[in-house]
């Protein structure tokens, strides 16, 4: 699922990039150019070489060499190459993972430099810039990933600037997506604590919001969704407020079920918190989301249009939201209990007949879909029992 996710978050940051009306149609000559200074580069390299960094006397060169890699992507002739040049930084990046007061010294005046960009509060960027000086911020670390079992340690001060960007008014929606998308990267990353009731506010507001008059609501409902990974990524605890949004999200039925997946999964990340969790409306939600899934897969299949992948995955978000996020549906202890979704919200005394009922259900559901002995008739008619099923339980109105 995480490729899944990998490759639904570039389709949206291309989706509303085109959609701000960015392409290589649009000349980079409308923007005033920066010209690079090639003596900031000489320096810089210099200062590699050296033994320490001294901050009285070299700042002012890690400064230059900022601003003459950001310059670079003004060029008339960089429209379409800034995102390779923005990975160039990032290589550059990496490789002062040895320097760390080098590096400490370059990330500091580079997220300077990018969020100026980013913001641009005069318009004198192309938005290409933007949205890549944006997605450099999200790459911005205080300790850079030098092995596959060292992750890379979140920059504080880079998340703050994202999660300001993401509520700045007038910054455009590719710079706001392009924000979102960071922010997940960084919080699979871990946010720090001290951050976290910011970030998940922020993302609240993200859910809560109503589309704006020059944004499509499709285009909203995936920015809703990319707030979604960024709370299922730092699975908080769970609260009233958050379940009732996300329950909100997965039971409307004119958003696209995309996003409705999405928070039915988030569902599934939030760990045990308050105490007496009105739970029903989750549990309906999650329901009438299977029950739903199973409708628009009937009526698909009567226009030759079954597709079997795409229905596993809408049911096992709704399971997921249920048991928790594990492929196979539930996250157990070594004692057997559950520790995530749902059901680890459920008081012990609860009586969860119906909900073990319906999470069973779905679990068979996937199970046939999965086998490679099933045909498509098969499948097919294991999920129109199923919606018969859920449709006894959650009857549309």
């Amino acid at each position: 699922m995480k490729l899944h996710h990998v490759l639904l978050s570039s389709v949206l940051l291309a989706i509303v990039f085109l959609a701000s009306g960015v392409s290589s149609a649009l000349a980079q000559s409308q923007y005033p150019p920066e010209v690079p200074d090639s003596k900031a580069r000489t320096e810089f390299l210099a200062l590699r070489m050296q033994d320490q960094y001294n901050p009285a006397t070299d700042q002012k060169k890690v400064l230059d060499y900022a601003n003459y890699e950001l310059a670079r992507w003004t060029e008339s002739s960089s429209v379409n190459k800034i995102p390779s040049l923005r990975r160039g930084v990032e290589t550059t990046l990496k490789s002062l993972a040895s320097k760390q007061q080098l590096h400490d010294a370059f990330a500091k005046e580079l997220l300077e430099q990018a969020t100026l960009r980013a913001k641009d509060q005069a318009r004198k960027y192309h938005p290409a810039v933007r949205v890549n000086a944006t997605l450099m911020i999200s790459r911005i670390y205080a300790v850079e990933n030098t092995s596959s079992s060292t992750p890379a340690e979140p920059l504080p001060d880079a998340i703050k600037q994202l999660v300001e960007l993401i509520g700045l008014e007038g910054v455009g929606d590719a710079v706001k997506v392009a924000a979102l998308v960071g922010l997940e990267h960084q919080a699979s990353l871990g946010i720090p604590d001290e951050l976290k009731p910011g970030v998940l506010a922020t993302m609240g507001r993200v859910l809560v919001s109503s589309c704006p008059q020059q944004r499509s609501p499709g285009g909203h409902a995936w920015m809703q969704m990319i707030a979604c990974r960024v709370i299922a990524e730092m699975k908080p605890r769970a609260s009233q407020p958050m379940l009732n949004v996300l329950s909100g999200l997965v039971v409307d039925s004119k958003i696209p079920m995309h996003t409705r997946c999405e928070s039915a999964r988030t569902i599934g990340e939030l760990a045990a918190g308050e105490q007496g969790l009105d739970l029903g409306p989750a549990t309906s939600a999650l329901g009438m989301l299977a029950r739903d899934a199973c409708t628009l897969e009937r009526l698909g299949a009567n226009q030759a249009k079954f597709d079997a992948e795409r229905i596993r995955y809408r049911l096992q978000c709704a399971l997921a939201g249920m048991m928790g996020p594990d492929p196979a549906g539930l996250v157990i202890t070594s004692d057997g209990s559950i520790i995530a979704g749902v059901k680890a919200l459920m008081p012990a005394q609860a009586d969860a007949g119906l909900f073990t009922g319906m999470a069973a259900a779905i679990k068979r559901v996937i199970d046939v879909l999965d086998s490679r002995s099933a045909t498509d008739p098969d499948k097919q008619a294991a999920v129109k029992d199923l919606e018969g099923k859920l449709l006894q339980v959650y009857p549309r109105q």
